[in-house]
């Protein structure tokens, strides 16, 4: 095998190997993600979280006292979050919105929906 054929065939397998993992990121990017938000040092970490309707958003306590998220709206609550608890909510259209601690209102989070497509 000459070098120009073996560049030439080495060529043609880099491109066929590239299809399917674009395709496959593809099919992944619609699929339900598992988000984490750290609450650490009274804040939440991140504090703004970029989500589909049917993500989960999973909180982790990692301060000594508890701490809840609440939607500024009552629409969703995690409940008291004990130290190194942890509590999770699936997102939905009506999830989007800003947050906050029940305990400590200055720690704020929020929510924000993009569509499924995007």
């Amino acid at each position: 095998m000459t070098r120009r054929n073996f560049l030439k065939n080495a060529a043609t397998v880099v491109a066929a190997l590239q299809v399917p993992v674009a395709q496959h990121a593809t099919a992944q990017a619609s699929e339900p993600v598992v988000h984490r938000v750290e609450i650490q040092q009274f804040r939440f970490v991140p504090d703004t979280l970029k989500v589909r309707p049917g993500d989960r958003v999973v909180w982790v306590n990692r301060d000594i006292v508890p701490h809840t998220a609440t939607a500024v709206d009552g629409n969703w609550d995690t409940g008291k979050i004990e130290a190194n608890g942890v509590a999770e909510i699936a997102v939905v259209t009506a999830s989007t919105n800003a947050y906050f601690c029940i305990y400590h209102p200055s720690m704020k989070g929020r929510l924000e929906l993009v569509p499924v497509d995007a």
